[in-house]
C-alpha cells in the first residue's frame, strides 16, 4: 500500500505506551524518508532531528522553538494572501513562517503586511493582511520559529 494511503502512525496506544515504558522509540521509514527532505528545506535542523530520535514512545521530528502565530480563516488570491491577528508578536517582511497542515510543514516568507489597507514594513499587534511567497491551505496553522540567542 502506498505510503500516504497507510495508516499513520501505524502504531498501536498499547505499543506506544510499551515503548516508552522501555524507554526506546517507534518511528517508520516514511517519517526517515520525509526527514531528510525536512532538513534539506531548512524545516527542521540535523540538532532537532538528533534530540527526537532519542525520546522515548512515539518520535515525532517537529521543528523546536516555535510561536505559534494563528490559524487563518479568511484567505485571498489563491490562499497567497491571509487575514490573520496577533497580539505580542513581531512580523516583518521577508520574515520566513512555518505553515503546518496534518503535521507537516512548509516553509513560506512574508512578502507584504497590510494594516488598515496600508502597507506596513513590521507590525506586533492586530488585524493584519499577510501576502505569502506560496498559497497555504485552509486549517493550516502559521508558526514562526523563534531564532537562538547568539553568545
Amino acid at each position: 500500500m502506498p505510503p500516504l494511503k497507510r495508516q499513520n502512525p501505524p502504531f498501536s496506544n498499547h505499543q506506544i505506551k510499551d515503548a516508552e515504558s522501555d524507554e526506546r522509540g517507534l518511528l517508520t521509514t516514511w517519517q526517515l524518508f520525509n526527514l531528510y527532505y525536512e532538513i534539506e528545506n531548512g524545516i527542521i535542523t540535523k540538532e532537532e532531528a538528533k534530540k527526537s530520535i532519542l525520546e522515548y514512545g512515539l518520535v515525532e521530528f517537529k521543528p523546536h522553538n516555535l510561536i505559534y502565530v494563528y490559524e487563518p480563516a479568511e484567505f485571498y488570491s489563491d490562499g497567497r494572501v491571509c487575514i490573520v491577528n496577533i497580539d505580542n508578536i513581531t512580523l516583518k517582511i521577508n520574515d520566513e513562517l512555518l505553515i503546518e497542515k496534518n503535521g507537516k510543514f512548509e516553509k513560506v516568507i512574508i512578502l507584504e503586511i497590510q494594516q488598515d489597507s496600508k502597507s506596513i514594513q513590521e507590525v506586533s499587534k492586530g488585524e493584519i493582511g499577510l501576502k505569502l511567497s506560496s498559497k497555504i491551505a485552509k486549517k493550516s496553522t502559521i508558526w514562526k520559529k523563534e531564532q537562538p540567542l547568539i553568545k
